[in-house]
């Protein structure tokens, strides 16, 4: 009979890559910093017309403070308008929400239309007023009033006849909902359509698609 000779099953352990190596040797010397994975996606732009769209993997310790970055993802637009870029850009930026839905979002042209509106009409919830023609009781005009969608959450309601506005309001700003924009629209609808007609003065109505009567 022959003797069966001893085996030492030894297992095979893969390569380590370089992040891996570094982290053992942060643990051996007490050093390690446990880390995440944050996405950033951004809407810039490149020139005043120019846009560019980007995706940025950040490397953050559990505190938040950067220990690395790097771009996964990259679309330029470089026609000669501005809206159209805009147009194409968002389109991109709204398909990258649905492929990174915790990214952290910044679109820098939106955030400019805002600043701008603020300063235009007051921060917060903001109520353009026209100046009312005290005069304008000719029956024999057609009046309209609508209350129509204004931008992503807001809402406005004009008074107006052929040829001119009568009155204008609008409810919307930064840090407002599309319900209190709505409520407070419709409140003013009502109070224009109620005020014409003890002027004995009928006006045709016209509601956005939000209608909720």
């Amino acid at each position: 009979m022959s003797k069966q000779q001893d085996k030492t099953c030894v297992p095979v352990v893969p390569q380590a890559t370089e992040e891996q190596r570094e982290t053992l040797h942060q643990k051996a010397i007490g050093k390690h910093i446990e880390t995440k994975i944050e996405y950033q996606l951004m809407l810039r732009y490149q020139s005043d017309t120019e846009l560019v769209v980007d995706v940025r993997e950040d490397t953050v310790d559990l505190d938040g403070n950067p220990m690395g970055e790097e771009y996964v993802e990259g679309f330029f637009y470089d026609g000669s308008s501005l809206k159209k870029n805009y147009k194409d850009a968002v389109a991109e930026f709204l398909e990258l929400r649905l492929k990174y839905p915790d990214a952290y979002e910044y679109d820098e042209v939106l955030e400019e239309a805002t600043d701008l509106l603020a300063i235009r009409y007051g921060n917060g919830m903001f109520d353009i007023i026209a100046e009312v023609d005290a005069d304008a009781k000719d029956e024999e005009k057609q009046y309209d009033l609508e209350l129509q969608c204004a931008g992503d959450t807001g809402f406005s309601v004009r008074l107006k006849t052929q040829s001119e506005y009568i009155e204008r309001f609008v409810y919307g700003g930064q840090g407002t909902s599309m319900e209190e924009n709505y409520t407070k629209a419709l409140k003013k609808f009502r109070k224009i359509k109620e005020e014409y007609a003890e002027k004995g003065i009928i006006v045709n109505q016209i509601k956005s698609d939000y209608d909720r009567d």
